[in-house]
């Protein structure tokens, strides 16, 4: 799908260039659950505090479950170095982009999934963890930066299914992004297409 994405840009005449953006996975991986963990603290006190109790086993979902399980609280030094481990990653992904309008990436690493296989209530936790990291491994990175991305339905599998691509731009700069999106679709519309089994409303 990327390479197919790829060859369009080019045959509508877009310079496109391979290109590597570097950034410690490890380090976003760590500040992310410190921010996650940190806000679903505070939004579970206030939970407990609306329903005079602590909130149950039965009350929280299972990804939430892994989140609290995951470690002891995190001091407050420990979520202000989270966030700016992240600003840090918005400013590399801003340096990176002075070279480039746009970024190209895959949207997920996987084909489609299938219904369910996302639910924070899905009790196999090891397949819910691991097809929760196949979706975002490449949109993280821009809602963590801020940077305006669009997946766009280019690409079509065997199944019928769509394969969508990322377009990531710079910091502000929706109007490229969106520009580019209507490019697209006139050159390739997908408007009227639909998976097998889907119909139109």
């Amino acid at each position: 799908a990327l390479e197919d994405a790829a060859a369009l840009c080019r045959e509508l005449g877009h310079d496109v260039r391979e290109a590597r953006l570097e950034v410690d996975a490890a380090a976003v991986g760590v500040a992310t659950h410190v921010i996650i963990s940190a806000n679903l603290r505070y939004e579970l006190n206030l939970r407990a505090e609306q329903l005079g109790r602590q909130p149950g086993e039965e009350d929280l979902e299972s990804f939430t479950r892994i989140i609290l399980a995951g470690g002891d609280p995190r001091s407050a030094c420990d979520f202000v170095a989270a966030q700016r481990t992240l600003q840090s990653v918005g400013r590399q992904v801003a340096s990176f982009l002075l070279d480039f309008d746009l970024l190209l990436t895959p949207t997920l690493a996987t084909p489609p999934l299938e219904i369910g296989a996302l639910s924070l209530s899905n009790p196999d936790l090891e397949s819910l963890t691991r097809n929760m990291t196949a979706t975002a491994a490449f949109t993280q990175l821009f809602n963590l930066a801020g940077n305006p991305a669009a997946s766009i339905p280019l690409y079509w599998n065997d199944a019928g299914l769509p394969i969508g691509v990322q377009f990531a731009a710079r910091f502000g700069d929706e109007a490229c992004l969106i520009r580019l999106a209507s490019q697209l679709e006139s050159a390739r519309p997908w408007f009227e297409r639909r998976p097998p089994g889907l119909a139109a409303e």
